[in-house]
């Protein structure tokens, strides 16, 4: 736990490595209509990369707003990385890079676009912390394509580049490489929504707080922006990501039901993921949850599972500047 601790504090006030390259799937759009066509089947507005934005977040979802899978999309230029032409390439966990491939081939009829899957030939290597910037001036990686990007809250890079070249450049820097547990902490305090967690097929896009990162309200019509711009006149979705905390003896399981204080038969949530020990919450072990939007307000008493653990919930994320770290 101690090694796991050393190499938290280094992606929290130095940097450190994560191997994303086993966890997604890589697809890429090539042809004169990528971007007219991607503006139909994603969330968010593609015409910002035509205006120079670097990486654009969002989802591809169905007709009643739910999350199909959360996605990265990412502008590529003829030459930046071997055997890709000038494309737009589509970053994804790895699980639904199967069920997208089929989806989005089904919608392509007369459009200038070809899929392909791309998995196979390149890694991804994300550099984490407040130095990973620092850290970034000391590698030259030709060919690599760069783009910020950040899996912690703590701020960072992504970093393209071909499978060959995956081991030598993450042992290059004299820096940690997260494992899995340690990476899940650091997203759980991020509250950064993971897809098997808090987005499925079960999940509407707004109630993930995905609003601001990955959902364009006015850029016109994609699949599932009916459902998005309903919710958005109503002002709430009937539930939304939360926050709680737990006392130092009371460790919640993923998928515990929540049931308020005043009506302890009443479920009215559910935990979506677990961090048993929490250094930015003083070590306490902390969860990410949906609840209902009457019981989210911060300062809110929930009981937890059959055995009533008691949590509190608090403002997301966790490390907001106001709260600071305690380790």
């Amino acid at each position: 736990m101690e090694q796991n601790l050393d190499s938290y504090r280094a992606a929290r006030h130095q940097a450190a490595w994560i191997d994303r390259t086993d966890h997604i799937g890589l697809l890429c759009a090539i042809g004169n209509d990528r971007l007219l066509w991607l503006q139909g089947m994603v969330s968010n507005d593609v015409r910002l990369l035509e205006q120079g934005t670097k990486r654009l977040q969002a989802c591809i979802l169905n007709p009643t707003g739910h999350v199909l899978t959360d996605l990265t999309l990412i502008a590529i230029s003829h030459g930046q990385l071997p055997n890709l032409p000038t494309c737009i390439l589509l970053d994804m966990p790895r699980e639904n890079r199967e069920k997208i491939w089929r989806l989005l081939n089904r919608f392509l009829i007369t459009e200038d676009v070809e899929l392909r899957d791309v998995t196979s030939q390149l890694a991804c290597l994300s550099l984490q912390g407040p130095a990973a910037a620092q850290q970034l001036q000391q590698l030259s990686i030709e060919p690599s394509l760069i783009v910020e990007a950040d899996h912690t809250g703590s701020g960072g890079f992504d970093i393209y580049l071909p499978i060959e070249m995956r081991h030598p450049v993450l042992h290059s820097l004299d820096i940690p490489i997260l494992d899995e547990q340690t990476v899940e902490l650091l997203r759980v305090e991020a509250a950064i929504p993971k897809y098997g967690a808090e987005l499925d097929e079960s999940v509407i896009a707004l109630e993930a707080n995905l609003r601001h990162t990955h959902i364009s309200l006015t850029k016109g019509c994609y699949v599932g922006q009916e459902i998005m711009a309903r919710i958005e006149s109503r002002g709430h979705t009937n539930r939304g990501l939360i926050g709680l905390v737990f006392s130092p003896d009371e460790i919640p399981e993923r998928g515990e039901v929540l049931y308020p204080a005043e009506e302890p038969a009443r479920e009215v949530g559910r935990i979506t993921s677990v961090a048993a020990s929490s250094p930015a919450m003083s070590h306490r072990p902390i969860a990410l949850a949906f609840a209902r939007h009457e019981f989210a307000l911060p300062n809110t008493l929930l009981y937890v599972g059959p055995s009533r653990k008691k949590a509190v919930v608090v403002p997301l994320p966790f490390i907001s500047a106001q709260r600071g770290l305690t380790e």
